[in-house]
């Protein structure tokens, strides 16, 4: 009987634990993804002041106009460039946080890193003329490489921050968090999955796609090694699982720079 009372208890801590961890990392994406949105907004417009005046009202590849500020624009890249990615790096770094918290005040350094790692191809694409066309290609690539580093600094402590919060007691904040994080985990996977499928089925995967699904994996494997026991096999997957996104953000940065 008090074995069973005992295993309940654990299991009722891990569950109220990974709804805090959740909610707060669905509270922390949006804080620090809103102002993240607003600077890769300043980002395409320092861009298109370093492109001149011969480059004004050329679209970009994805359509747009460039040094054109307009709301509809802006809450775009808020949400979908923003908040949207950020929500999916403060998942990970619940999920690893354990690893990152001996690493004390450069945690938010280390986290920073890993996203431009396994996230960077989503902005860094090689193929992508627009880093030449407008402005140098190097202080382009400086530029976004900086969003990630600034993303992974602001997000661990902001996340920390909450999870203390969270941990006093019931909060209303905990219930908006979670509902943002679950979005934004199922949102995630389902890009992450889609991509495998597309890959699988039509043999072709544009590097933008491979972000999603490396991040995805990232945390899948952290949380799995966090619930199901850290093992040499948890260690070697997502040692593979960087290695390939720092071999492939590498070359996508040294293609553009080029």
């Amino acid at each position: 009987m008090l074995a069973g009372s005992s295993r309940l208890t654990l299991v009722r801590d891990a569950v109220e634990g990974l709804s805090r961890s959740l909610a707060a990392a669905g509270i922390a994406g949006v804080l620090v993804g809103v102002p993240a949105g607003l600077l890769a907004r300043s980002i395409m417009k320092i861009s298109a002041i370093a492109a001149g005046p011969a480059q004004s009202g050329v679209h970009t590849e994805n359509g747009n106009v460039v040094g054109a500020l307009t709301a509809e624009g802006t809450i775009a890249i808020v949400l979908f460039a923003g908040v949207g990615p950020t929500v999916g790096g403060a998942l990970l770094y619940v999920a690893v946080r354990p690893w990152l918290l001996p690493l004390e005040r450069w945690r938010g350094a280390a986290l920073g890193g890993y996203l431009l790692a396994v996230g960077g191809l989503a902005g860094l694409d090689p193929f992508n003329f627009d880093f030449q066309r407008f402005g140098p290609a190097a202080l382009n690539v400086a530029m976004f490489c900086a969003l990630f580093l600034v993303v992974g600094i602001a997000l661990a402590p902001v996340t920390d921050a909450v999870l203390a919060r969270l941990a006093r007691g019931p909060s209303g904040l905990l219930v908006v968090g979670f509902v943002f994080s679950v979005f934004g985990a199922v949102a995630l996977v389902a890009v992450a999955l889609g991509s495998l499928v597309s890959w699988l089925t039509t043999g072709y995967l544009p590097l933008g796609d491979v972000a999603p699904m490396l991040l995805a994996a990232s945390v899948g494997i952290a949380l799995a090694a966090r619930f199901g026991g850290v093992s040499p096999v948890s260690y070697a997957a997502i040692g593979i699982t960087l290695a390939v996104g720092i071999w492939l953000t590498g070359n996508a940065i040294v293609m553009l720079l080029r």
